[in-house]
């Protein structure tokens, strides 16, 4: 298998992590800073929201304007040349997508959309109107969508009890527009192993 950031060998310089710093927990920015150093990639932020957890509070979550967002997002696509690699995660507003995709219109972006941008947009439940806007807008322009079992179920709407379950949830969500889809397993009930 050739290695994620190379196209026509080529490397890319980083990948671009759009998403929330702060809380070090699966699908932040810290959490992406791990697995590409394990990879040995570098990670260039660009901070969708922060996250603050103060002792007694609950979590403080302050968002990025949008123009701020764009901005960091269109020096990060400069920085990056051609092809960049942009990573989605959590952005918890659908005016960040918004930006996000009028940034990577030409930008010939390999687009890695986390399946828990569908929880920040609407509070950890899909709704109908989130699963649209991804689907009409998001899904046509992204690369790798790396959905977890809970996050599949919602957007199709049933439940996946089972390994075969999962490949048909796989393949029904591939039609709905990524080129490939990533189905962590690590929730699917029973069992000691895990199956992606």
């Amino acid at each position: 298998m050739r290695h994620p950031n190379v196209k026509d060998g080529l490397k890319a310089p980083f990948v671009i992590a759009a998403g929330e710093h702060g809380i070090d927990r699966p699908g932040s920015l810290e959490c992406d800073e791990r697995t590409l150093d394990a990879l040995d990639m570098p990670l260039r932020p660009a901070i969708t929201s922060s996250m603050v957890m103060i002792p007694g509070e609950p979590v403080h979550l302050s968002l990025t304007h949008p123009d701020d967002f764009l901005d960091d997002l269109d020096a990060a696509l400069d920085e990056a040349g051609g092809h960049p690699v942009v990573k989605v995660g959590p952005v918890y507003d659908e005016g960040h997508l918004a930006v996000l995709l009028h940034a990577l219109e030409g930008a010939d972006a390999r687009v890695i959309l986390d399946g828990d941008v569908f929880g920040s947009l609407s509070e950890n439940h899909i709704d109908a109107e989130t699963a649209d806007f991804i689907t009409k807008n998001v899904f046509p322009v992204t690369a790798l969508f790396t959905p977890d079992i809970d996050e599949a179920e919602q957007l199709l709407n049933r439940p996946i009890v089972d390994h075969d379950q999962m490949v048909r949830a796989a393949e029904e969500v591939l039609g709905m527009g990524p080129k490939a889809v990533l189905l962590k397993g690590g929730q699917l009930p029973g069992g000691t192993a895990v199956f992606d």
